[in-house]
């Protein structure tokens, strides 16, 4: 996402001060100076003169990030400002995983904390009570997924930039329909686990889970997690980033058929049947 070499600055601008021109100048008088020497030494002068543009440190330069492993929210969507800038002006979908008590809504309120607009849907929201108790009732299961999956849908429709999972989420199935809720409304999908020492200790997350889910029925959820592995890892473009280039590949190509009989001539025939309409009636393609 940044520039491993900081700003790119072009030498003939650089300011500089009279010291400076007479130290380069002796340079010169005093041995053979090489376009490369010259170049290095005005370079070099840019990066320490406060007068100038001041420049991003080298990538090469910064002090690596290492992971700390006591740190369980470590992760580059909390820390990185680049990466939380991003996401801001996208459409992600966090995907919750793990048992009872791992510390899934530590890394929530973590989100919220950070991305201030995010709408949190969780199944757990259907056994509230309005005086604020939690009633689990497991013959109305299957009705609270479906109003966690509803609220998600509504949510991504309205284009929320931010949108948590906040369930278990133990077996792939059971976050099928999330994704596929995703892929619709175009969003990244991010599945997060804690980190916690305990995830794993059916002992420990009895001890810590809210909802007093029992040592047993853990180590059960333990057993049936399913591993998941991404397709592909990549860098995404916003959304509104990918319509500003779909909007100057249109622009490109309307110029193109204006302008050139020959282009015209052969994708004209296509363009019209592709779009059902001329080109005079549909300007934009």
């Amino acid at each position: 996402m940044g520039n491993c070499c900081g700003k790119r600055k072009d030498y003939k601008h650089v300011k500089t001060d009279e010291t400076e021109v007479a130290d380069l100048e002796n340079m010169e008088q005093s041995q053979s100076v090489s376009p490369q020497q010259r170049l290095e030494f005005v370079i070099e002068e840019e990066l320490v003169n406060e007068d100038t543009v001041h420049l991003e440190p080298p990538a090469l330069l910064k002090t690596e990030h290492i992971p700390d492993p006591d740190d369980t929210t470590d992760f580059p969507f909390f820390r990185d400002q680049k990466t939380i800038n991003h996401i801001q002006k996208s459409q992600t979908m966090f995907i919750m995983r793990g048992p009872s008590g791992c510390g899934k809504s530590s890394l929530v309120r973590k989100i919220e904390s950070i991305y201030r607009s995010a709408v949190v849907c969780s199944a757990d929201d259907y056994f509230m009570g309005e005086d604020g108790q939690y009633e689990f009732d497991s013959s109305h299961l299957s009705y609270a997924h479906k109003d966690c999956q509803d609220k998600a849908k509504a949510a991504c429709s309205h284009g929320n930039r931010v949108v948590v999972i906040d369930n278990t989420n133990i077996k792939r199935w059971e976050m099928k329909p999330y994704i596929e809720t995703a892929k619709t409304h175009q969003y990244v999908v991010i599945m997060l686990e804690p980190r916690t020492k305990w995830r794993y200790d059916a002992e420990e997350l009895a001890k810590r889970n809210s909802h007093g889910v029992k040592a047993d029925d853990i180590r059960k959820k333990i057993k049936d997690f399913q591993e998941c592995a991404p397709y592909y890892f990549g860098w995404f473009l916003t959304v509104s980033d990918s319509l500003h280039l779909k909007d100057i590949a249109k622009d490109c190509l309307i110029e193109c058929v204006k302008n050139y009989p020959d282009i015209r001539d052969k994708m004209f025939p296509k363009i019209e049947s592709l779009a059902g309409k001329s080109l005079a009636q549909h300007k934009s393609l």
